[in-house]
């Protein structure tokens, strides 16, 4: 049953992200066209009519480009936080009558909203290198693998720091939905408004997500000075390998850190979820 609802929540949310995806590209292949038309422009209208014209358009192209791409971004999150909240609703009548464990329902929602979130990041990365592409050329990519080697070759580890970025970026992504769908879940048995409790809710969430952060960047100082005392030393014996060793070791340390701490709070929000979900329903 779970195929099934994963299979409903990317039929009706493909329409949408697809056209959001297709009006970026376009707009992005037509910022790239006015970006490469510009030194002909210029130099072959002595006309300053047509000049204006064309600076007018290009502001407006890329001003469109922005817009969409704010939009392709606000959307990713506005349209699975919808679906959900609309799920504790009076659609509610309908989902939970399905044959489909609360666990389900939840999974069935955080799957298509992380991979279409992850899918924006990549779709607006890419048209953004599609409107640069006039500017750049083929220049960048071959900049690429030449600055990868000299990270390598100072000693540092950029695969290392990539894949801690990455990571870290998927962990906080989910932990950033559960957080959402833990307070809509929970908003309707704070008040009886279940928008205003779910943005209560969200809100008192979000404090003790922050107290729990400062706690732990308190309780990072101690093992990071060690780091910090052991880079001071290296630098004071000229020792660049201990320099660039410590810095690795800092970055993985507080990737792990907070790693933990987001995977500790995702498991705390899901449950709350899951909790409120199978005992506390309330789709008033």
């Amino acid at each position: 049953m779970l195929g099934k609802l994963l299979k409903y929540e990317f039929k009706a949310t493909a329409r949408i992200f697809l056209l959001l995806y297709a009006a970026l590209f376009v707009v992005a292949g037509l910022n790239a066209l006015l970006l490469s038309l510009s030194g002909y422009v210029y130099a072959g209208f002595s006309n300053e009519v047509m000049v204006v014209i064309y600076d007018t358009i290009t502001a407006l192209a890329v001003f469109l480009y922005v817009m969409i791409s704010i939009a392709v971004i606000i959307a990713t999150i506005i349209v699975f936080i919808v679906r959900f909240y609309r799920m504790l609703g009076n659609e509610g009548y309908l989902w939970f009558t399905l044959p489909v464990t609360v666990n389900q329902h939840i999974i069935s929602k955080l799957i298509p909203a992380f991979v279409w979130s992850v899918l924006s990041g990549l779709v607006f990365f890419v048209s953004l290198g599609v409107l640069m592409m006039p500017l750049v050329g083929t220049d960048l990519f071959q900049l690429m693998p030449i600055v990868w080697n000299e990270f390598i070759g100072l000693g540092l580890n950029p695969t290392l720091w990539l894949v801690c970025l990455v990571v870290l970026l998927v962990i906080a992504l989910l932990q950033g939905y559960l957080m959402f769908y833990a307070a809509m879940a929970m908003g309707p048995n704070i008040v009886k408004s279940r928008l205003g409790g779910s943005v209560l809710a969200y809100l008192l969430l979000y404090i003790a997500t922050q107290i729990v952060a400062t706690i732990q960047m308190v309780l990072l100082v101690i093992p990071l000075n060690a780091q910090v005392s052991a880079i001071e030393s290296a630098m004071m014996w000229g020792n660049f390998t201990g320099i660039i060793s410590a810095v690795d070791q800092i970055v993985l340390f507080g990737t792990i850190c907070y790693c933990v701490g987001y995977l500790i709070l995702g498991a705390i929000f899901y449950l709350l979820t899951r909790y409120f979900m199978s005992r506390k329903l309330n789709l008033a």
